[in-house]
């Protein structure tokens, strides 16, 4: 019998994409024969603990495949502990964040180099994810020789197979933005959006009845005083964590996602489980970000929406209003329909069965090849 054991932070029916994107992986390997099981590792507190835990299932239930994804990097120490230890199975160490390149805080950053190493010489397969930050060749410049014929790229998270043709986007009012995910100080922040988005209903002249944004997870303090400030209240809505099942009306009744994607280099490759969740309710995406991110190309290159400065509301406010136009015009359904055509490009059940076979050949012990996306 196989069977893996995945070490992560969250369960499967938690509200976000990375259980939702673990789930459709469980139900992968389940179908390739796979008896899969979690290993949940909530904090750094709790490493050595779930080290333990980690070994009596190798140990006792004959685990021999064991399967870490970061962010945290902590996720990573258990099977790594084990692996030095001297305890026998296989592991794969998929890498979502990079530690050494991208380390928070930045003063630990020559730890973060020292343990990254570990990690790389110790697990029998790198994984890495198109549209993550990190980079296959950022690895191969500074691992080469610890990563011969060892790392697997897959393919981008990609649309779940549930996703289907969603109700026509209606010209009905308010005209609804909905945003749905976490925020990171100095990182990924609405402040710029609220003040593009105050320029916008200035110079439409529109009122709350028009136009709202949910904001839906995450939200803080300072953001409620800078809509105060702004005396955008009547516009905003906030809304906490929520699953999916939850979040499938207020999806359906948008007419526009907002993805921000930031200002940060080290965020540039990523493109964000959330992205796919939009995708899957065929709204055209808001994205704020960087000239050089790969989010603004894949946006504009497969005609998914719109794409603003991070750092410039003006920006913002104009491409709002193209938005709130194309909605008024209803042009906004020559944009959909061209969304649902390029979207089947996207598919996650590819991007699972790809995982699967890199969990067959690590079990197994075949020569590992490159998978690229």
């Amino acid at each position: 019998m196989k069977k893996i054991l995945c070490v992560t932070n969250v369960g499967l029916d938690e509200p976000g994409g990375r259980a939702s994107a673990l789930k459709t992986r469980f139900e992968a390997l389940e179908k390739g024969e796979w008896t899969v099981d979690q290993l949940i590792v909530k904090n750094h507190h709790n490493v050595f603990p779930k080290t333990f835990e980690l070994k009596r299932k190798i140990v006792n239930e004959g685990y021999k495949l064991v399967w870490s994804i970061n962010n945290p990097f902590t996720l990573h120490l258990p099977p790594l502990i084990l692996k030095k230890a001297g305890y026998e199975f296989k592991w794969i160490a998929e890498f979502r964040d990079p530690i050494y390149l991208n380390p928070d805080p930045k003063k630990f950053r020559m730890v973060y180099r020292i343990v990254e190493k570990e990690i790389v010489s110790n697990s029998d397969a790198v994984v890495t994810v198109l549209g993550t930050q990190v980079d296959k060749i950022d690895f191969l410049k500074i691992y080469s020789r610890e990563l011969d014929e060892k790392i697997f790229v897959l393919p981008f998270a990609g649309l779940e197979d549930t996703c289907s043709d969603p109700p026509q986007c209606k010209k009905t009012i308010p005209f609804t933005i909905t945003y749905a995910g976490s925020f990171y100080k100095d990182w990924i922040e609405p402040f710029s959006f609220l003040v593009g988005f105050n320029k916008f209903v200035k110079k439409l002249k529109l009122k709350d009845r028009d136009v709202q944004v949910r904001f839906i997870g995450d939200w803080y303090k300072e953001y409620s005083r800078e809509v105060k400030r702004l005396n955008l209240q009547n516009y905003i809505e906030v809304k906490e964590w929520m699953n999916k099942k939850g979040l499938i009306s207020f999806f359906i009744n948008s007419h526009l996602f907002l993805y921000i994607g930031g200002s940060k280099t080290e965020n540039k490759k990523n493109v964000s489980l959330k992205v796919w969740d939009y995708l899957c309710y065929a709204r055209p995406i808001f994205a704020l970000c960087k000239e050089d991110y790969v989010v603004k190309d894949f946006i504009l290159k497969n005609r998914f929406g719109y794409v603003a400065d991070y750092d410039d509301p003006e920006d913002i406010s104009e491409k709002l209003i193209q938005a709130f136009l194309d909605f008024e015009t209803e042009k906004v359904q020559k944009t959909i329909k061209k969304l649902l055509r390029n979207r089947r490009k996207f598919d996650r059940r590819r991007h699972d069965e790809v995982f699967v076979r890199v969990c067959d050949a690590v079990y197994n012990k075949h020569e590992i090849k490159d998978y690229i996306g």
